[in-house]
């Protein structure tokens, strides 16, 4: 059964358009692949996962969604010991292209539009979202959780933004 919160915390963020498309990328922040999720996305999160359990996490691999606020679909971890709070990985063809759309990303957690272009999400989050970037990844961990938070910093460097939610944390940003 999903709790109440938990169920505000996946309707909340509301993604309003998402450009994806089936041709080869134009840009170097468009999705390289024809499909939305990248072919090894199952791999790298799994990866990611283990090196989380070896920090001493209990983490479960949890169900693919789609894209928002980036423009690739990520996979979900879920934290037994956190309930309600998750972390998403964002798997890319290239670390260039998941280090262009990790620069795009503004104060509020949603992705710039690129030059000329028009916003491709809008989303008001319910818990405070860290965004890390390491490699062809992308991360969004929303919660308050210190030592989980500090697990994330361990693998993959301080966060790139760090986006208020509705719910305040009353960890230092």
């Amino acid at each position: 059964m999903t709790s109440p919160l938990r169920s505000a915390a996946l309707l909340m963020p509301i993604v309003l358009s998402v450009a994806c498309g089936t041709t080869a990328p134009t840009s170097p922040t468009a999705p390289s692949t024809s499909s939305l999720f990248a072919a090894d996305l199952d791999q790298v999160t799994e990866g990611i996962v283990q090196e989380l359990r070896r920090g001493g996490w209990d983490v479960v691999m949890a169900e693919r969604i789609g894209p928002g606020p980036f423009t690739v679909g990520a996979r979900r971890i879920d934290i037994p010991a956190i309930p309600d709070q998750s972390v998403y990985i964002y798997v890319y063809s290239s670390t260039e292209l998941a280090l262009a759309e990790a620069s795009r990303l503004m104060p509020d957690g949603n992705l710039a539009p690129e030059p000329g272009g028009h916003p491709t999400s809008l989303a008001t989050w319910w818990f405070r979202q860290y965004f890390h970037h390491r490699d062809r990844v992308n991360v969004r961990y929303g919660g308050c959780n210190a030592a989980f938070r500090d697990a994330l910093v361990t693998l993959f460097g301080s966060p790139r933004v760090i986006a208020d939610g509705v719910v305040s944390c009353d960890l230092p940003r």
